[in-house]
Parts: C-alpha cells; structure tokens; sequence
C-alpha cells in the first residue's frame, strides 16, 4: 500500500462513508470492530504488508472494494483502536464499547451541521475546559446519542482525538469537512 491514496471509480468520500457507516452500523455488534481492531494489532507502518489483515477487513466493509485508505489513514485506525481509549469502539469493558459505538454511530450519521457544531464545542471546551464548555460539549454530546452520560476522561480523549492527534486528523472522516478534524 503507498502513501497515496488507492484510486476507484467512486469518489474516496462515498467509499469512506460507506465503510464507516457499515462498521458503526449496529452499535450492538461488536464483530466488525473486534475484527478490525484485532487487524491493525498487526500494522507497523515500517514493515511491509502488515497492513493486508486490516484492508481485508475494511475491504469486507467497503462491499469487497480496495479501501481508499493510505498509510497515514492506518496510523490513525490505529490510534484509534489501539490502546484502547475511551472512545475506543473495541475495548474489553462492553459497556463502554458499546457506549463509543453509539458515539461513533451518531457522528457517521449525523449531518454536517452537527459534526461542525460539535468540532467548535470541541474546541471551546480544548481551549477554555471550563463548566460551561463542558456543559454545551456534553450537552451536544447528548443530543448525538440520548441519554449518555459523558466522563472528563471521555471528553479528555475525544479531544485529543479530534484536536491534539495529528494522525486522526488525516483520517478525514468526511472529505465534505475535512478541514474541521
């Protein structure tokens, strides 16, 4: 796999989109991100190959096409997945898991408007972390998956996922708002 994207007839947003929906699908399950958590376990950007279990995996999810996928995008699967975080979707607490799916659900589904809303609470809260931050952050929070409860661990991760870590930020979940993560 090269650093450059993996071309397709379809556009890389409606692949990723596609995968992402398919994987936060049912938070209930917990198959497709045990797989996929258990995939990147394997991936060194260093060694070469390392990354086909978990392309195996996004392939499946991407209805059997080459994910559009690059080596920064890995990195960040990784980060993500492993070590386990709060919002990590793959974690041995269930009910935590379960809980990040949720949150993982909602953020695929949500429209644009949503995920910029909760982008700019984000980093209020990153650059204020004051209690009314806190509340408008986990009051949108939420709103994205209803009657959650939300730790200062929790909010810690997602933003260091969503602010501090590069690599996340290279994921781009979708192109539409690429800029915001």
């Amino acid at each position: 796999m090269s650093k450059r994207f993996q071309r397709d007839t379809e556009s890389r947003y409606t692949q990723v989109a596609r995968i992402y929906q398919n994987l936060f699908k049912d938070p209930k399950s917990a198959k497709d991100c045990d797989d996929l958590k258990e995939a990147l376990r394997s991936y060194n950007p260093e060694i070469p190959n390392s990354e086909n279990a978990a392309i195996g995996v996004l392939k499946r999810l991407n209805e059997n096409k080459d994910p559009p996928f690059n080596t920064d995008d890995m990195s960040a699967l990784r980060l993500l997945f492993i070590p386990p975080q709060p919002l990590s979707p793959a974690q041995k607490d269930a009910a935590l898991a379960l809980k990040a799916r949720q949150f993982w659900k909602a953020l695929v589904y949500s429209e644009i408007s949503t995920v910029e809303e909760l982008w700019s609470a984000i980093h209020d809260y990153d650059v204020n972390a004051g209690a009314e931050e806190e509340k408008a952050l986990t009051t949108l929070l939420v709103k994205l998956v209803p009657k959650s409860t939300w730790t200062a661990a929790q909010l810690d991760s997602l933003v260091s996922i969503a602010v501090h870590e590069v690599e996340f930020r290279d994921l781009a979940w979708w192109d539409a708002f690429h800029d915001f993560w």
